[in-house]
């Protein structure tokens, strides 16, 4: 992020094409936003997805430059993405890149709208895995900068959606890039090639790894592909090194391939690439198919037998700040400023004048007067009877055990909709009404406490 010292903070705003100066799709967008006041005071940066250059280079330095060259995004502030929808792909490595070096943007949904070698790319970067220094772009980028970032040639030209070793070429010069044709109409990925006597195709599935194949090319080809002629070798994954295992299930991972193909080149210095994570990859076809559809059948075996176990399964966790708004929609209650707070086990309500009464059909059920009398919930107490309840021992803040009526209720937060235990106490001397614990939060939420000033300045 941005952090010179006395100078204005840097925002970004991201088009898919550059329009020019006076177009409301590029430059003339904060031009007008500009002559109305309506932005702050601050320097306005516009980029064009097209004209993006990205590199991994051969130092493991992720960076993001413009057609000329020039790096872009590093400094921002604050990066908005105003039209990207048709180019996902770039957009995606754009926001993977952001997160990971911190740098606020919008919206976050563009994280994961990519799913080919080039989003891929940063994100097994971003993950700290290593893969072979890439530029990339739609446009051929200069000699120099090639050279720069990647090293000399020969090159390793492949496409970003390129898959079975198709549009993937070796040349040996600049000028041999030059020659590839209509190059311009796709996105390509230039690499160094580094010389090899085969690589690995891993199979994971379930993000566990059930063995895989070492493919070497045949002949004159550069290409390990099977698919191209490639001979192959199975190996068991009690075969397989260690390290193998360790990097194809972090590879998965990183980009949410449960079942997945993890392409993995040995380095030179005894270390390894990964060169691909193909999402699904040959189960039924291809080479040393019959062990692959063994390896398969079983994790959909293990699958089926830990629905019953009721074991839980990776999931995506929404990001949320230390304070959030939240909805209970069985007592129709709006809007409560909720603290949340990981130390803490259960989740908490104020609520006063707690006691059990007799419904007239003979059922008891737990009456209470929620939020009444807490400074941060004016206007939204009322009288409330919940007919799920128990009571539970719980330790306050100050490590003392107390008995405590718990009931169990709805809690709406950000669209999402989860029936959740909270127990009833008197919250009048804290700042929230309301408390998330640990037992609500896990499974579904990761907490950034970089959001807390932000979101608790929010509810003010």
């Amino acid at each position: 992020m941005a952090s010179r010292a006395n100078s204005k903070p840097i925002v970004y705003v991201v088009f898919r094409i550059n329009y020019g100066k006076n177009s409301t799709r590029f430059e003339g967008f904060i031009n007008r936003m500009k002559n109305g006041n309506f932005l702050p005071d601050a320097e306005y940066r516009c980029i064009a997805l097209s004209d993006l250059i990205y590199s991994i280079d051969k130092n493991g330095i992720a960076a993001i430059y413009n057609a000329d060259g020039s790096e872009v995004l590093h400094d921002a502030s604050f990066v908005y993405f105003k039209s990207w929808e048709k180019m996902p792909e770039k957009a995606s490595a754009v926001a993977i890149y952001l997160q990971a070096k911190g740098i606020p943007f919008e919206d976050h949904h563009i994280v994961y709208a990519g799913h080919t070698k080039l989003p891929q790319m940063f994100r097994l970067w971003a993950d700290n895995i290593r893969v072979i220094p890439t530029i990339t772009s739609k446009q051929l980028p200069s000699d120099g900068l090639i050279v720069e970032k990647i090293g000399p040639a020969p090159y390793i030209v492949k496409t970003a959606s390129g898959e079975k070793g198709n549009d993937n070429y070796l040349c040996h010069s600049y000028e041999d890039i030059q020659k590839i044709e209509s190059f311009e109409d796709k996105q390509w990925l230039i690499q160094p090639y580094i010389k090899n006597n085969g690589d690995y195709r891993i199979w994971v599935y379930g993000y566990e790894v059930y063995g895989g194949i070492y493919r070497q090319a045949s002949g004159d080809s550069h290409l390990n592909n099977t698919s191209k002629g490639g001979t192959s070798t199975f190996n068991a994954t009690e075969d397989l090194d260690e390290d193998i295992i360790r990097i194809a299930r972090r590879a998965a991972k990183a980009v949410e391939n449960s079942v997945a193909g993890v392409d993995i080149l040995p380095a030179n210095d005894g270390g390894y690439y990964v060169l691909e994570v193909n999402q699904g990859s040959q189960i039924v076809t291809g080479h040393e198919r019959d062990k692959k559809m063994a390896a398969f059948g079983q994790y959909i075996e293990s699958r089926l037998h830990s629905s019953y176990k009721r074991i839980k399964q990776p999931t995506r966790l929404a990001i949320i700040g230390r304070h959030v708004r939240v909805n209970i929609p069985e007592f129709k209650v709006r809007d409560i400023l909720a603290k949340v707070d990981t130390g803490a086990y259960q989740s908490a309500l104020h609520a006063s004048n707690i006691k059990e009464i007799t419904l007239p059909d003979g059922s008891k059920a737990l009456e209470f007067v929620m939020l009444d009398g807490h400074e941060r919930a004016d206007g939204k107490s009322k009288k409330c009877i919940a007919h799920e309840y128990d009571i539970v021992n719980v330790t306050n803040t100050s490590g003392v055990p107390e008995a405590r009526y718990r009931i169990k209720t709805a809690i709406s937060l950000g669209g999402r909709m989860m029936k959740t235990p909270i127990t009833l106490t008197d919250r009048s001397d804290m700042m929230s009404p309301l408390l998330l614990g640990r037992r609500f939060l896990r499974g579904r939420y990761l907490v950034n406490v970089e959001l807390s000033r932000s979101a608790y300045e929010e509810t003010l």
